[in-house]
C-alpha cells in the first residue's frame, strides 16, 4: 500500500535547515550501519560521503525545529492506518546534487503490515526527479513534488530517478514503527534513536 499526502510544511525552512547542517553531520557521524559496519549507505549508492550513509547515528525529529515535521507525520499516519495509538519513527535527510540517484533498496524484508511503514517528505525538489515502488507484480511511479509525504510499505524496493537539476535535491525520509514491533524488530543498541510520537 501507498499513499501520498500534501502537506503545508515550510519546505525552503527544512531544506536550508538540512544544508546548514549536513556539513556538521558529515564531520560529526561515520558512514556505518548502527552495528557498526563500514562504508553503509544503506544500499542507496549514494556513497559514503553522503548524508544519507550517517542516517542511522541521529533522528532528524529530535531537531527542535522538527516539531510540525513530528505532528504531521502522526497526521498523515493516523489517515493511512486509522490507528491512533503511538508509534516510534527514526527519521534522516537525503541531499543529491547533480548525476546522482538513490538506487534500488528496501527498509524491511517482512510482510506488509503497518507495522512496518516508512516515508518520504518532498523539501528541495529541482529538476523534476521520480520516485519509483516495486510493489507485487508492477512498479509504481510518482513525480517529486515540494511538500509532498508519501507513505509506503516498508519492504517495497523503491529508488530514483537521476536527479539532472543545477542545485539540489533534499528529501527527509523515516520509518514507522508500532510499539509491538519497535520492541522485537530495533536492536537493542539502536532502540533509543528511535522517537515516540
Amino acid at each position: 500500500m501507498l499513499k501520498s499526502y500534501q502537506t503545508n510544511l515550510n519546505c525552503k525552512f527544512f531544506s536550508d535547515l538540512i544544508l546548514e547542517k549536513e556539513p556538521k553531520l558529515l564531520k560529526k557521524y561515520p558512514a556505518t550501519s548502527v552495528k557498526g559496519e563500514m562504508n553503509f549507505d544503506g544500499n542507496t549508492q549514494l556513497g559514503i560521503n553522503s548524508l544519507t550513509s550517517r542516517a542511522c547515528h541521529y533522528n532528524l525529529l529530535d531537531w527542535k525545529e522538527s516539531k510540525d515535521l513530528i505532528k504531521t507525520i502522526k497526521k498523515n499516519y493516523v489517515a493511512f492506518t486509522q490507528n491512533k495509538d503511538p508509534i516510534y519513527v527514526h527519521s534522516w535527510a537525503n541531499v543529491m546534487r547533480k548525476g546522482e540517484q538513490i538506487k534500488e533498496h528496501q527498509h524491511a524484508l517482512f510482510p506488509y503490515t503497518y507495522d512496518h511503514l516508512s516515508g518520504h517528505l518532498g523539501v528541495l525538489i529541482d529538476g523534476g526527479t521520480t520516485t519509483y515502488y516495486r510493489m507485487e507484480n508492477h512498479v509504481l511511479e510518482e513525480k517529486n513534488k515540494e511538500g509532498q509525504m508519501t507513505l509506503f510499505s516498508s519492504p517495497y524496493p523503491h529508488w530514483t530517478s537521476q536527479y539532472n537539476g543545477n542545485n539540489t535535491r533534499v528529501t527527509i525520509a523515516f520509518d514507522i514503527r508500532t510499539y509491538w514491533q519497535w520492541k522485537i524488530d530495533v536492536i537493542k543498541i539502536a532502540k533509543l534513536l528511535w522517537k515516540k510520537i
